[in-house]
């Protein structure tokens, strides 16, 4: 058989596990969710350096001594646990797909007393923020909201978690990265940051915060957020089969830099708000 033949239809079979892995569910590992460990550990870091005093005594005391790095990952773990919550109902929480913007602005979100009434992760961060907020919230459910909080900031920066519902945020938006079958979202949570060959720590202190950037990212406005990273996902919408290297790198990792930036700092005022 012809080389570029074999080298075809390979492409096309490991492309229908992985669209057929989205469609059902099942994770590749955790380049299927947002940011990547990496990702999430970078806001984490970012975060944990930018906590007033008070607020972070008060989270290490909630988290039992846990860094804001390790906790941020603990969402995206957890759902390979048995149990209804994990397998059926936590993984709505970790996006919001938008449309219509306007529609959007229509829709009111709020919080739920019922973790299964949550649909979207605008939804989930405002119960997470209330209980947080609430002088008799179980220690327990403290830590469980925290820590889902934590990660959840971290996943409305990914541009592709406030995408659209017909592409699942880009998962069905096939792409080869330096040759790599992959796909849109996966790219974006894991591979452009993974391109860099950092260590979480090492990435955090390689984008370091200006003074003026942590000026800009005081304002908790949960729903800008949102609105803004679903204005970048509608730029970095790329069409099926796209070749993506070095120009796609030099394009867009600025902005992958930024979101992390911006995710880690708005944790951080988010938190030093609530404490």
């Amino acid at each position: 058989m012809d080389l570029q033949l074999i080298r075809r239809s390979f492409k096309a079979v490991l492309m229908a596990a992985l669209m057929m892995g989205t469609t059902f569910g099942i994770s590749f590992g955790n380049q299927a969710w947002a940011w990547g460990a990496n990702g999430h550990r970078i806001i984490g870091a970012i975060a944990e350096q930018h906590l007033s005093a008070e607020a972070k005594a008060e989270v290490m005391a909630i988290l039992e001594g846990q860094s804001l790095a390790r906790a941020s990952t603990w969402a995206d773990e957890m759902r390979s646990a048995p149990g209804q919550f994990w397998q059926r109902q936590s993984s709505r929480w970790h996006y919001i797909n938008i449309d219509s913007q306007q529609a959007f602005l229509n829709t009111e979100h709020q919080a739920h007393s019922d973790k299964a009434d949550i649909k979207d992760a605008y939804s989930a961060i405002l119960t997470a923020i209330t209980a947080l907020g609430k002088a008799d919230t179980s220690a327990a459910d403290k830590q469980f909201y925290l820590r889902f909080l934590i990660h959840l900031i971290g996943d409305i920066h990914q541009p592709l978690h406030v995408g659209r519902s017909a592409d699942r945020g880009g998962n069905r938006i096939n792409v080869e990265f330096f040759s790599q079958v992959t796909n849109l979202h996966r790219l974006w949570d894991t591979q452009l940051i993974e391109f860099q060959k950092l260590s979480y720590s090492e990435y955090k202190d390689f984008i370091c915060c200006t003074q003026t950037q942590v000026v800009q990212n005081q304002t908790v406005d949960i729903k800008a957020w949102l609105l803004e990273s679903h204005q970048l996902a509608n730029t970095i919408y790329a069409q099926g089969d796209e070749q993506l290297g070095y120009e796609y790198v030099y394009q867009y990792q600025t902005i992958v830099e930024q979101q992390l930036r911006r995710g880690g700092l708005r944790l951080a005022a988010l938190l030093n708000q609530l404490y």
